[in-house]
């Protein structure tokens, strides 16, 4: 699994693009991610992964999490995923 710096980052990179490339702050992936700024330095300093608090943030923008948290390229699990999607859907 990633670090929480490395996805700290990739926020970072997503909020940059959502608003004209500006400079992203800590504080601006804080409020992204619905957290307080104390928080996401409390995250860090422990180095820990809010799993619940990324799950939402990526399915708000459509985001593969398996990218967020694995670098996983979306693409990669298609088959694999269709294949268990088909076959568990009803005949």
């Amino acid at each position: 699994m990633v670090d929480i710096h490395e996805i700290i980052e990739r926020i970072k990179d997503i909020i940059a693009h959502e608003t004209g490339d500006r400079k992203v702050l800590d504080k601006d992936v804080a409020e992204a991610l619905g957290i307080t700024p104390e928080h996401l330095c409390m995250l860090k300093l422990r180095k820990r992964v809010p799993l619940e608090i990324i799950a939402r943030f990526c399915a708000k923008r459509h985001i593969c999490i398996n990218w967020m948290l694995f670098d996983q390229h979306p693409r990669s699990l298609c088959e694999n995923t269709e294949k268990f999607i088909y076959s568990a859907l009803p005949a």
